[in-house]
């Protein structure tokens, strides 16, 4: 069996290894459109800030790698056409059968309408070219304005700080994080980022950048522009071929397209969450490499689903750890979902120890049912996956908040501040 794969980010690579382990003699081949392989697109604002050493260490696999696993690799390729019909990928003057074709065409970067944004001293940040390109001209530079508060734009205001460099954050919503968090939460979270240095305008489009950026309600001098304003799905490809199409490539459980053989994963595929049952992107590393192990699963001949999400996700910003998964209240009232909320701001220890703050919220349905949480704090990686485990088992307030949880004063609180919050909520249950 020939299996080729459209992409070589997380998802497709991902696919490639888990399709090796389950299948020793299948031809695998991996086209990449850009001329690396594989590398962490989370770690690039860490190597900005100098958290990691450069940008070789965020490419973990080397060639040695995919020889061993005998994945071919053609880089700097463009895949322009695909035979359905007689199952052929074309690029260049290239023409290659398969027999099991994967999509993993991943996403680009969002650019809002803005005069000027063609700009030299613009970069839109998506890949490791343009974080090479900051990167070079963050040591000339003084002052700089990010557009977009989300996680890639504050992780890379954050890197700016490091460097000692002036950074103002522009986004056009009401809050930082605006996916993550809840407008309450997240002005926890700008406050601290301001305490560090980072100052951030809201509510404030950018109308045009020239030699200020220009908003509609300020000027800003700056020597740099980072756009940082979200991705959206690559599947001009997908598209061009008939392959069905929504937010994403749409595909089933099996992460199957309507077209036989062939499959797709990653930051092109929609999927769908678990709250609400309707269609959501999912553009995060977990979500890719979970999608790449049931493909993986499916394509070797054995049987694997890939259910809805929550879009769990976490960073960490001046040593303030920031956590979300399932719903916030915006989109719950967008769905039409009445929440009621409880909320706990403690310590992670006792009084005795040295301890930090943290800060849950737990948002809960009209009977009690967990729908998402936020954690700002510190030690919330473990705190934040079981919240994620309550949400997909349906768990009420009530039953969290009478759980059996562990405790010792040099790693925890008597009373587990996640239970006292769902215990907030359960007592305003009707």
């Amino acid at each position: 069996m020939k299996i080729v794969i459209v992409g070589g980010g997380a998802a497709g690579t991902r696919a490639a290894i888990e399709i090796r382990k389950r299948d020793r003699n299948s031809e695998i081949l991996i086209i990449n459109e850009k001329n690396y392989r594989e590398y962490s697109p989370c770690g690039m604002p860490f190597v900005l800030s100098g958290d990691v050493k450069n940008f070789e260490a965020l490419q973990t696999l080397d060639k040695k790698f995919y020889e061993k696993m005998k994945i071919g690799l053609i880089l700097g390729k463009k895949v322009k056409n695909i035979d359905f019909q007689n199952k052929k990928v074309m690029y260049e003057n290239t023409e290659m059968y398969y027999d099991k074709l994967i999509l993993a065409t991943g996403s680009y970067a969002f650019v809002p309408p803005i005069e000027g944004v063609d700009s030299e001293k613009i970069i839109v940040f998506k890949n490791i070219d343009d974080a090479k390109k900051i990167h070079e001209k963050m040591k000339r530079i003084k002052k700089a304005v990010v557009i977009g508060a989300g996680l890639v734009g504050l992780e890379t205001a954050y890197a700016f700080v490091k460097n000692n460099i002036n950074v103002t954050v522009v986004e056009m919503l009401d809050r930082v994080l605006p996916v993550m968090l809840d407008k309450d939460m997240a002005e926890i979270v700008k406050k601290h980022l301001e305490n560090k240095g980072i100052k951030s305008y809201l509510n404030e489009k950018v109308l045009e950048i020239g030699k200020k950026v220009r908003t509609d309600t300020r000027e800003i001098e700056c020597d740099l522009v980072v756009i940082s304003s979200g991705v959206r799905a690559n599947t001009d490809l997908a598209k061009k071929l008939g392959i069905e199409t929504n937010y994403g490539i749409k595909v089933n459980e099996r992460m199957e397209t309507n077209v036989k053989d062939v499959y797709a994963c990653g930051d092109c595929v929609e999927c769908t969450d678990f709250i609400t049952g309707n269609p959501i992107m999912s553009q995060l590393a977990t979500t890719a490499v979970r999608q790449a192990k049931v493909l993986a699963e499916n394509i070797t001949g054995k049987e694997a689903k890939f259910g809805p999400v929550l879009n769990t996700s976490i960073t960490e910003l001046f040593g303030l750890e920031i956590g979300s998964t399932g719903l916030i209240a915006e989109r719950a009232e967008k769905e039409g979902i009445k929440v009621l909320t409880g909320k706990y701001r403690g310590k992670t220890k006792p009084e005795y120890m040295e301890r930090k703050d943290i800060i849950v919220k737990i948002l809960a349905d009209e009977e009690g049912t967990i729908l998402g949480s936020q954690i700002i704090g510190k030690a919330l990686v473990g705190r934040m996956d079981a919240m994620c485990l309550a949400i997909l088992n349906k768990m009420n307030v009530k039953n969290l908040a009478n759980i059996e949880y562990c405790y010792a004063p040099p790693v925890s609180q008597e009373f587990e501040p996640m239970y006292l919050a769902c215990d907030i909520a359960a007592k305003k249950l009707r």
